[in-house]
């Protein structure tokens, strides 16, 4: 328990880290994506106050003569009334990067992403834009960049630093009148321009990732795959993900005996868990034989131990349950809870969306600050979630740009901003008193209830 105790905020005290080795996002964009008709930029750049420092991480960029150092955040908290579109930019991420990284494409086919903003008439049929800028291999800036509309990739850019100007490694652009089933895409590997084709509807970046290889761009590929996008219910409830993490658990013993540790310190009433593997024994049908061949599958027995007892006395004996029949609760915090360690242990980013989904508010504050911790998050990774918990606007935890609100206008568009656009908001203010007094907007909009009974 120690482990979670030393994070409580007034026992949190550290440095700045110049991080060498991982990625970390800098900004993501997004226009005319279900909500987001208008241009949205989401921030991960500091600002340059220097209030809770153990929240920024010095990122050393661009070696070489013009080597320079970025301020990233470690953490990005959206708030929304229901409805405001606060979900759509998760939804987003895991959908657009779902599609770049897919290399199974059949040509002519819909983009499954294409979600275009539908009440505007000059927007439904109109492309979607995504782009994300983050440090990646050699602590270099990249920009990848896409846009696409029904079955069609438009335009298509990955660009890096390696010196301070910016170089084009990927590009594909065409007229979005155009009909053409192949497309050529230009790339530089070394010193070398070199193009392929690709179908129109196929994101060129996953060709990296099944039939070319290269230095560089694979590298982005195997990032942009390693990105978490969760929903904490979904997980829970989803025998597929406790496969996922019964896989890695078997395989990690640090990784087993920290998610053993939170279980516990949330007071789920567990011992620990118990992974047993077993084979399952299938068939498969090989094409080109046209013999069915047998095959054996691993598959994960979960199960949580709890104490026993006779009449109120503990006993020296462990009684168990399988997972699955454990409480919606403790099976969120199993999935939920082992993706958040494991990303804390590999380095990189996760998205939640509503980030308090069967969490008690300490414990979902507690995960929030796994994050903040130098000496547990060593390898810089960084988290953006949604949530309606007013509990984590806490100014003790969070700076005014890692806080973000998602509101809708009457057309339906939703706009993104940040508390830092709020000039008379300081640092010590009392960021969740001013949200619930309406201050900053976000919040649902409910006229009075009264007019319902009108009739009474």
């Amino acid at each position: 328990m120690s482990f979670y105790l030393s994070l409580l905020p007034t026992k949190i005290v550290i440095l700045q880290k110049i991080c060498k080795k991982h990625y970390m996002i800098l900004r993501l964009e997004f226009e005319n994506f279900r909500s987001y008709k208008a241009p949205v930029n989401l921030s991960l750049v500091a600002e340059g106050s220097k209030a809770k420092e153990q929240n920024v991480v010095l990122q050393r960029i661009n070696k070489g003569t013009s080597e320079e150092q970025e301020r990233i955040l470690k953490m990005a908290a959206i708030y929304g009334a229901n409805a405001s579109g606060k979900s759509n930019l998760i939804r987003g991420v895991r959908e657009i990067l779902s599609f770049v990284c897919n290399p199974f494409i059949v040509a002519g086919q819909p983009i499954d992403a294409w979600s275009p903003f539908r009440f505007d008439i000059n927007t439904y049929e109109k492309p979607v834009r995504f782009a994300i800028d983050f440090i990646g291999p050699d602590d270099v800036r990249f920009k990848y960049e896409i846009s696409f509309g029904f079955n069609t990739v438009f335009a298509e850019t990955l660009t890096y630093w390696p010196m301070g100007k910016p170089v084009v490694l990927l590009q594909r652009e065409i007229e979005e009148s155009s009909k053409e089933l192949i497309h050529k895409l230009k790339y530089k590997s070394g010193r070398k321009e070199q193009q392929l084709d690709l179908f129109q509807n196929q994101a060129g970046l996953s060709k990296f990732g099944s039939d070319v290889a290269d230095e560089f761009i694979s590298k982005i590929f195997v990032y942009f795959r390693s990105i978490a996008v969760v929903t904490p219910l979904q997980l829970g409830a989803s025998p597929s993900q406790r496969d996922s993490l019964g896989r890695q658990l078997v395989n990690d013993d640090v990784l087993l005996k920290r998610l053993n540790e939170l279980l516990r310190f949330a007071d789920t009433g567990l011992k620990s868990l118990r992974i047993a593997t077993k084979e399952k024994e299938g068939v498969t049908y090989r094409l080109g034989n046209g013999k069915m061949e047998p095959t054996k599958r691993i598959s994960f027995d979960i199960s949580a131990t709890h104490p026993m007892f006779h009449d109120g006395e503990s006993l020296d004996q462990e009684g168990s349950l399988p997972l699955s029949e454990e409480s919606n609760g403790v099976r969120t915090l199993f999935t939920f809870g082992g993706r958040i360690l494991r990303t804390l242990q590999t380095g990189g980013i996760i998205f939640v969306d509503e980030l308090e989904t069967s969490l008690h508010p300490y414990l979902s504050k507690l995960l929030v600050l796994l994050f903040q911790s130098e000496r547990i998050n060593k390898k810089n990774a960084q988290i953006i979630f949604t949530t309606h918990d007013t509990n984590l606007l806490d100014r003790t935890i969070f700076r005014k740009d890692q806080i973000w609100f998602a509101e809708k206008d009457e057309c339906g568009v939703t706009e993104l901003y940040s508390l830092q656009d709020f000039p008379d908001v300081r640092e010590d203010t009392p960021f969740d008193k001013w949200y619930l007094a309406g201050k900053f907007g976000g919040i649902p909009d409910i006229q009075s209830i009264e007019s319902l009974f009108e009739d009474i």
